[in-house]
C-alpha cells in the first residue's frame, strides 16, 4: 500500500515505496496542478498527482433536465481528473427516480439518495432544501481521507448551468485565496435571495419588499376603479423593482472579483474542508431563515473564510429571473397569470407540443 501524503485543496501524492527504509522528510510546495520538489527521499520510486471534486446538489421533478444538464456540467468539469456525483431526491412526482437509477446503471462515479416525500415533515420549500442540502454533508463526511475531493461543487440542475464551460471553471483557479467561489450570468447576476453584501444586499431582500409594500395604500379603500387599480400594480410593481429587480447587476468577465459575505447563483465551488465543519442549519445568529445559502455561509464568515463571486465564472445568460429586470416583461408576465384563460390556453398548448 502506498502512503499517501494529503495536501487539502490541492490533489493528494502517492508514494510507493521500493522497500522499508528510514523515515524521511519531504518539502513539496503544492500550486494549482504544479509541483515543486525540493529534497525527497530516495526510497520513493513513484509519485502522482490528481485533481479531484464532486458534484453535489438537490434534484425534485427533473426528469426531463437531468440529464442534458448533467451532460453540460460534467462536460465542464473535464478540468478535473476525477469527478463524482451525488445527488439528493425528494418529493418527486414524475420519473425523476427512474431517471437517476438509468444514469447510476450507466456511470459507475455517478450516485443518488432518496429522501422519500418531505412535503408533511417540511411544508415550507426552503426548509426541505435546507434538510435535503444537510444530507449531502453527511455523504461528504462519511467519505475517508484517500476518498475525500480536491473541491466540491455544488450546482442546480434545473436548467441554470445551460452556458457553463470548461473556461468557466478554469478561471476560478487563476488566484488560490478562496473558500468558495461563485457564478455570474451574462443577463445579470440573479440569486439575490442568496445574495448577501455589505452594499450591494445587506439583508434579506423579503424584509426590504415587506417594507416598500407597507408604503403602497389605496387612496380609496372601499373603491377601486380602473386607475386606482392600475396605479397600485404600478406601485406594487415598483416594490418589487427596488427590492429585488435592479439589483440584478451585471458584471463583465474582465471585472474583478466580488467579495461577497453569501451567493450562489445556480453553481458554487467550496474547498471541502468548509462541509467538515459548517451545514446549511438555520440559527438565529446566521440570519439565513428565508435562503439555506446564507446559513451556510454566514458560519463562514464568522470565522474569516472568504467568499466571491467570479464575474468569469459564466453559467447563463438570460433566464426566467433576471429577464424580469425589464418593465413591459415584468407587465406580460404578470397578466398572463392574471388571466386564467390566457394562462389554460398556454397550458394545454405546452401539452400538445410535449405530445407531439
Amino acid at each position: 500500500m502506498p502512503d499517501i501524503v494529503r495536501f487539502p485543496g490541492k490533489g493528494y501524492l502517492a508514494f510507493l515505496l521500493a522497500g522499508s527504509g528510514p523515515s524521511f522528510t519531504h518539502y513539496i510546495k503544492c500550486l494549482d496542478r504544479h509541483l515543486e520538489i525540493i529534497a525527497l527521499c530516495p526510497y520513493v520510486s513513484y509519485i502522482s498527482f490528481v485533481n479531484t471534486c464532486i458534484l453535489l446538489g438537490t434534484v425534485c421533478n427533473v426528469s426531463k433536465k437531468i440529464e442534458s444538464d448533467l451532460e453540460i456540467v460534467l462536460k465542464s468539469l473535464s478540468y478535473f481528473d476525477s469527478v463524482k456525483i451525488f445527488l439528493v431526491e425528494s418529493d418527486s412526482s414524475d420519473s425523476t427516480i427512474e431517471v437517476l437509477e438509468s444514469i447510476k446503471s450507466k456511470n459507475p462515479n455517478f450516485n443518488y439518495r432518496s429522501l422519500g416525500h418531505l412535503r408533511s415533515d417540511f411544508p415550507d420549500r426552503i426548509e426541505r432544501i435546507r434538510f435535503s442540502r444537510n444530507e449531502y454533508i453527511q455523504y461528504i463526511r462519511s467519505l475517508n481521507a484517500i476518498e475525500m475531493p480536491d473541491y466540491v461543487i455544488i450546482a442546480d440542475l434545473d436548467g441554470m448551468n445551460g452556458k457553463l464551460t470548461q473556461k468557466a471553471i478554469q478561471s476560478c483557479f487563476v488566484r488560490s485565496d478562496w473558500d468558495a467561489v461563485f457564478s455570474n450570468q451574462r443577463g445579470g447576476y440573479y440569486d439575490i435571495l442568496a445574495l448577501r453584501h455589505d452594499i450591494w444586499q445587506p439583508m434579506d431582500y423579503n424584509l426590504e419588499l415587506a417594507w416598500y409594500r407597507s408604503l403602497v395604500i389605496p387612496k380609496r379603500p372601499n373603491y377601486l376603479g380602473f386607475y386606482e387599480s392600475l396605479r397600485l400594480r404600478l406601485d406594487y410593481d415598483r416594490a418589487r423593482y427596488l427590492a429585488i429587480y435592479r439589483k440584478m447587476l451585471r458584471f463583465e468577465v474582465n471585472q474583478p472579483w466580488i467579495e461577497v459575505n453569501s451567493a450562489f447563483g445556480g453553481i458554487g465551488i467550496y474547498k471541502p474542508e468548509v462541509f467538515l465543519k459548517y451545514d446549511y442549519s438555520s440559527d438565529f445568529e446566521s440570519g439565513g431563515g428565508s435562503s439555506e445559502h446564507v446559513s451556510l455561509h454566514s458560519k463562514m464568515r464568522r470565522d474569516g473564510l472568504k467568499l466571491f463571486i467570479n464575474p468569469s465564472f459564466i453559467n447563463g445568460g438570460w433566464n426566467t429571473y433576471n429577464i424580469n429586470r425589464f418593465f413591459l416583461i415584468r407587465q406580460a408576465r404578470q397578466l398572463v397569470w392574471n388571466s386564467k384563460s390566457i394562462y389554460k390556453a398556454l397550458a394545454f398548448t405546452r401539452k400538445l407540443i410535449q405530445k407531439s
